[in-house]
Order: C-alpha cells, then structure tokens, then sequence
C-alpha cells in the first residue's frame, strides 16, 4: 500500500515537472487572443472599402460568447462588421512541411461606406472581447483609414483665331485650373496637321489646390488646312479623366502683295470740274442735253418777241391823243 502511495506521488511530481518545462519553454494564458489588421487602407471619397481582418487565438482555451466592436470613425461614416459575434472562438491549426503545426485565425471583414465630402485622416480601433469567463477577456487593434484627395481640372479660355496666314506664326492660349482640394498633375498635349510646327506639343502641369495657370503655344501652319485639339489627362481615383477641345477647322490663306502704288491724279474744279464731267458722258446724253438747250432758248426768245408786240398797240395809242390836243 506504502508503496503503491509512492508510484502516485511519483507519477503527480513527474506530470507537474513536465508541465513547468512547458511553462518556462512557452508560457502561454489560459484565455488570450490577438486582432490582426493592415496597418493603412486607403479609399476615396464616396467610395466603399473592405477591410480583412482576423481573430488569432493564443490563449489555451476557447473563448465564448466573443464580440467584436469598432471606434474612430465620424457619425456619417456607415460600416459593417461580418461576423462581429462568434458563440465559440476556436482554436484553429494548420500544418505544412515547413512549419508544421501552426495556429490561424479566424476571420471577419470591416466594410465601410465613406461619404462624398469625406477628407482626411482616420486611427479606426477594432476591441474584441469575450464575455463568459469571470475575467471577461479583451484586446483590441487598429488601423489609419486614409481618405485620398480627389484632383478636378478644367481648362478655360481657350484662344485659338478663327483665321490664320500661311507661314506666318500665331499664337494659341488657354488657362488651367486645379480645383480640388489638393496638390495634382495633367498632361496637356496639342495636335495639328502634320506638317505644321508648334513651340511645343506636349505640357505637363504639376498645380497646387486651386491654383491655376495661362499656357500659350506657337503655331506656324503651311498651306494644308485642319483642325487643332487640345487633350488633357489626369488621374482620378483608379481612373484616367481625358478632356478633349476641338478648335474651328482653319484654311490659311495666302500672304498679303506687296503695296501697289497709283500715279497722283489731279481733280479739277469749278467750271473746269463741270467741263470733264460733260465730257465724260456718254454721246447719247449730250445729245439729248443739246436739245434740251435749244428748246429752253427758243421758248426764252419767243417769250421776249411777243412781249414788244404787244407793247406798240399802246405807243400808238399815246402818240395819236397828244396830236389831238
């Protein structure tokens, strides 16, 4: 009996010696986890990300009755946790060649809405907790949810004559404008008719928030006729933004001649004027004035003759009463 005593103790120090080798060469808890996360995620506005996250289990136990909560973010932000409760944490292993046997964690995803006028930065904090044992066990983590800028340009005043001469340069001009909220990038680039020169064909723009500037480019076009579009290239989200403007279909017309000079001609003027300005009518006309000429003068006369005809009547008339008397 005394010796079968001895067996047992024997075998209650062997165990509790084996259990404080594993102690010391890896002490792990009874009830313990870790939350893994991505350091950053980044997402524009308006957008929805997915953050993929994982629950590893450390301690030496399940964990029961576990939840999972999430902190930082703005009241319009709108965001989902799938799964955010699990009735039993496991404690989940692999195995391959190389390491062996590891542990994995379970798994959840964080999908969250970001509003249009969304901007800035973000310390998001996912806490986990279980809520069975008397110890009520929790750790949390987290991650930065970065808001990225949205670049917005537009190009104005757009210059381009309607008309143009060959060979001889003009210029274009147009003004860009950085109207979002931060720093951004276009490439702006010029096509022409093939054998047309210009300055410079192609631009690439580096403009602060609302900052905007003028470019102008030299144009010398030959004799061929055509278009000249302007493009431009940003980027926006995962996109790039083109922006096309079509300028009026020009012909470029010859060159002006050289200044011809006319010999001085002298005007004449009073009686003279009036003499080359007869001489310069046609025949028929002179003919028909010369008519007009004679009849005005023989009605003239005819007046003057019948006016001293009827003045002798009366002469005669005078003369015969004074011999009376």
């Amino acid at each position: 009996m005394q010796a079968r005593n001895l067996v047992f103790a024997g075998l209650i120090a062997l165990g509790l010696l084996v259990l404080s080798i594993n102690f010391a060469l890896a002490p792990r808890a009874w009830r313990s986890f870790e939350i893994i996360l991505p350091e950053e995620v980044s997402v524009y506005p308006g957008e929805e990300v997915e953050v993929k996250g994982g629950i590893l289990n450390t301690g030496m136990w399940w964990l029961h009755w576990f939840n999972l909560s999430l902190s930082g973010l703005p009241a319009d932000f709108e965001y989902k946790i799938e799964p955010s409760y699990w009735e039993h944490l496991r404690i989940l292993r692999e195995w391959n060649p190389e390491k062996g046997v590891y542990r994995v964690p379970e798994n959840f995803s964080i999908k969250i809405k970001v509003p249009e006028n969304a901007t800035g930065l973000y310390l998001v904090n996912v806490t986990g907790q279980e809520f069975m044992s008397w110890k009520k066990v929790s750790n949390s983590s987290f991650f930065i949810l970065r808001i990225l800028p949205l670049t917005n340009f537009t190009i104005t005043n757009i210059s381009i004559p309607e008309e143009v001469t060959e060979f001889e340069p003009f210029n274009i001009s147009m003004r860009v404008n950085n109207l979002g909220p931060t720093f951004g990038r276009i490439n702006i680039s010029v096509e022409l008719p093939a054998d047309w020169n210009i300055s410079e064909k192609f631009v690439s723009l580096a403009l602060n928030a609302s900052q905007s500037k003028e470019l102008v480019f030299t144009i010398t076009p030959t004799n061929t006729s055509g278009e000249i579009k302007i493009r431009a290239e940003y980027p926006y989200k995962k996109e790039i933004i083109k922006i096309e403007k079509v300028g009026p279909y020009l012909i470029p017309s010859p060159a002006a001649p050289g200044i011809i000079e006319f010999p001085e001609v002298k005007i004449p003027t009073g009686f003279q004027a009036f003499v080359e300005s007869v001489k310069a009518l046609p025949n028929y006309v002179k003919g028909i004035i010369i008519v007009l000429i004679v009849i005005i003068v023989y009605n003239i006369l005819s007046i003057v003759q019948a006016r001293r005809k009827r003045k002798k009547p009366e002469e005669m008339k005078k003369k015969k009463g004074e011999a009376e008397v």
